[in-house]
Order: structure tokens, then C-alpha cells, then sequence
């Protein structure tokens, strides 16, 4: 193994390092905990389901399973302070668990906020909101469909507060894609520079649909490496390659229908 990848190896480790998860229970809330054991953490996962969570990580050794009310700001205050020393907090937020559009009390910084006073007086922490919206509408794909101006806004705000503390604040919003890499990153110290950032997986949603909002042009293609400014070619012209046609020029914009076969 070469330099490069051993630095990487020792930045991606988390042992010794204490991980919670609040709404451990559903797919998200178990590819982020595996992740968090996979890299050597010691994990708790909660959730208010006791059967499914038992269901979910019973048979597994690498996690300590706490039966809590992730709504309940009284149980949150008490997993907290049995948890003095926590190192990562991840919360699954409800719109991550119901689809619904997540909003300022929903983005799940407030359950966050019981496990912020230890991380302060320790000055180092990574908080990870876990978010995305199952449903899409027309007006409402890519990173605002996954995250939403809301936990945005909220993340920023509370990654600013914290700052100079050391505890960093961020969001992942998958839409269809595990988390898996994104949490890896960001509750390691190979995102120790990264705080107040929402990462949208969302398989390209933004861009398919930038593709609607391209405006048209009349412009001819020019030369591969020619100034803007430069005439068109002419017959019989040599040199450079033509540019690929803008995809706009090459079919019609798309509609709503041709927009969902393409997403499919």
C-alpha cells in the first residue's frame, strides 16, 4: 500500500470513536450504522420500535441497541448523558423515513441538539443529517426535492454556530442511492474540512432536468478549440472536428412525459 492510500486508510478509521444513530430502523438507518461498524466505530442505534430494531440488529454484536422515543426530548436528554463521550451522531429525519418535505422542526438538528454540549467541551464532533423525499413532483426534483430549503438553511446555521468548537454539521439527501460513501466521508476526518454542506445523491435529477430549462439557440456549432467568435465552416472546410450538436438541437425539448421515461 503506498502512501497515499495508507493517509486515506488512517482518515477513514473510526476506532475508538463512539457513533449513535437516531431512527436506526428502515434501510437508511442500517447502511449508515454498517457503515459506521464496517470502519470500526461503536455504534448505538435507536429508534422508538423496539420489535424492529430488535428485528434489525439484534443478531449483530457490533451494535448496542437503545430502545428510545427519537421524538421525546426527555429520552434524548437521557441517551445523552449516557452517551458523554459520542463522537458521531447521524439522524435518520422524518422526511427520510415518511417522504414528506422536511421542515425547520422536522430536519432533525433539534433531536441533534441534546448531543451538541459534549461535543462542545470535547471540541471535535461530526453531525450527519439523514434526509430525502421519496415522492417528486414537477416542481420539485433534485437537491430541494431531497433535502429541502429548510435542512439547508438549518444545516448552515448550526455548522456556523459550531464551527469554532470543532463540530462540524452536515447533510446527506439520497434519493435511490446508499449513503454509504457520503457518511464514510463525512463522519471521518477525511471531511474534517467540510461543514454546512448538503450532499445530494440523487443520480443526475438536476441535470435531467436542466435539460428542460436549456434555452434554445440559432447559434452554429464551431471548431473543436475555436474562439467564441470564430465564423462557422464552410463546405469543404478542413481542420478540427465539429463539436457534438447540443442535445437541444438534436430532438425537441423534452416534455414531462419524455422527462419521466428518461428518469426511468
Amino acid at each position: 500500500m503506498d502512501t497515499v492510500e495508507r493517509a486515506r486508510a488512517r482518515a477513514n478509521c473510526l476506532h475508538g470513536r463512539t457513533a449513535l444513530v437516531l431512527g436506526a430502523v428502515g434501510e437508511l438507518g442500517r447502511d449508515a450504522a454498517t457503515t459506521l461498524a464496517c470502519l470500526g466505530a461503536r455504534v448505538v442505534v435507536a429508534d422508538e420500535d423496539p420489535a424492529a430494531l430488535e428485528g434489525q440488529y439484534g443478531d449483530d454484536e457490533r451494535f448496542d441497541l437503545s430502545m428510545v422515543a427519537v421524538s421525546s426530548s426527555a429520552d434524548l436528554e437521557a441517551l445523552a448523558a449516557a452517551l458523554p463521550e459520542v463522537d458521531i451522531v447521524i439522524h435518520r429525519t422524518r422526511a427520510a423515513a415518511g417522504g414528506a418535505r422536511a421542515r425547520r422542526e422536522d430536519s432533525g438538528l433539534d433531536a441533534i441538539r441534546h448531543f451538541v454540549p459534549a461535543m462542545v467541551r470535547r471540541r471535535r464532533g461530526s453531525i450527519i443529517a439523514l434526509a430525502c423525499s421519496s415522492s417528486r413532483t414537477s416542481g420539485e426534483r433534485g437537491l430541494a426535492a431531497s433535502a429541502g430549503r429548510e435542512l439547508q438553511g438549518a444545516v448552515r446555521t448550526l455548522a456556523s454556530e459550531l464551527r469554532p468548537f470543532g463540530v462540524r454539521v452536515n447533510a446527506v439527501a439520497p434519493d435511490g442511492v446508499a449513503p454509504t460513501m457520503a457518511v464514510a466521508f463525512l463522519a471521518s476526518d477525511s471531511s474534517s474540512h467540510v461543514t454546512g454542506a448538503v450532499l445530494a445523491m440523487e443520480r443526475g435529477w438536476s441535470a435531467l432536468e436542466s435539460l428542460d430549462e436549456r434555452p434554445a439557440t440559432t447559434a452554429p456549432p464551431r471548431p473543436l478549440g475555436a474562439a467564441p467568435g470564430a465564423p462557422p465552416r464552410g463546405p469543404g472546410a478542413t481542420g478540427p472536428a465539429l463539436l457534438p450538436l447540443p442535445l437541444h438541437e438534436l430532438e425537441p425539448r423534452m416534455g414531462e412525459e419524455a422527462y419521466e421515461r428518461r428518469r426511468a
